[in-house]
């Protein structure tokens, strides 16, 4: 998964950063409380919630944190100043507020270009359910249902496509329309 912001790409397969295509050296809990922000940037993240996700439950303190965050604050080219990619909300915690755009490049390279794709027989119709299952570039997951062959009219018999159903996993995994 790649997320792209500013000047900056962040490679999570890879755990690399990259800064006007250079890579970025950064510690390893530095690159995991960046993911750990962009993958929940729809909503601040706590202290406790960095904790536990980047540090597994040992005990830091919240300077540590704190520290952390200010460090990839610098290696993004951001600031507690600025605060323009990464914002602190006062007696919550962080939250990324950065825009995110699909990585230059092959878009080939992204999980949504190969979705996986379902096919079951709809009881007593005849015709096929298909269910497409993907991951948009910054890491939304995907489904739509469809029913039919798509064509209408005489030759087509009554079978047609209709989009049944759209819907996206949420941040506690569980699929939504």
């Amino acid at each position: 998964m790649i997320f792209a912001f500013g000047d900056c790409e962040i490679d999570c397969d890879r755990r690399e950063l990259r800064r006007d295509g250079a890579p970025i050296r950064v510690e390893p809990q530095v690159f995991d409380v960046l993911v750990q922000l962009i993958r929940h940037r729809n909503r601040v993240v706590s202290k406790d919630e960095l904790m536990q996700a980047v540090w597994k439950g040992r005990v830091v303190s919240e300077d540590t944190v704190t520290s952390r965050v200010g460090a990839a604050r610098r290696a993004v080219g951001d600031s507690g100043g600025r605060q323009q990619l990464i914002r602190t909300v006062p007696r919550r915690g962080f939250r990324f507020v950065g825009e995110l755009r699909e990585p230059a490049g092959d878009p080939c390279n992204t999980a949504a270009a190969t979705p996986s794709v379902a096919r079951l027989p709809v009881a007593d119709t005849g015709m096929q359910q298909q269910i497409s299952f993907c991951r948009t570039f910054d890491g939304v997951h995907l489904a739509v249902a469809s029913v039919g062959s798509g064509r209408s009219g005489k030759s087509a018999g009554t079978s047609s496509r209709q989009r049944i159903g759209v819907g996206r996993k949420n941040s506690s995994a569980n699929w939504e329309t």
